[in-house]
């Protein structure tokens, strides 16, 4: 195999990272928040409050929409009992 090491400046803005997000599959989308979930316990009990400020800005910012209020509830549905567990 040949590795190639090249710097890149990105900017790595929201709408990166969810087309990123878009283009895995469901275990690597699963993944994503497994890693989200251990870097976040390291912060202590703070991230709880991050999370509930994060729902709070889907539920009441200008910038949320329709959409994404419902895939964030899909996801919890999904993880809810009874879901294909």
């Amino acid at each position: 195999m040949v590795v190639v090491n090249t710097n890149v400046e990105l900017k790595v803005t929201p709408l990166l990272v969810a087309e990123m997000l878009a283009e895995m599959n469901d275990d690597e989308q699963a993944q994503v928040f497994v890693e989200l979930a251990a870097i976040a316990s390291r912060w202590g009990l703070g991230n709880v409050d991050q999370w509930y400020a994060v729902g709070r800005h889907l539920r009441d910012c200008e910038c949320s929409t329709g959409e994404a209020r419902d895939l964030v509830r899909s996801i919890a549905v999904g993880v809810g009992p009874g879901c294909g567990s």
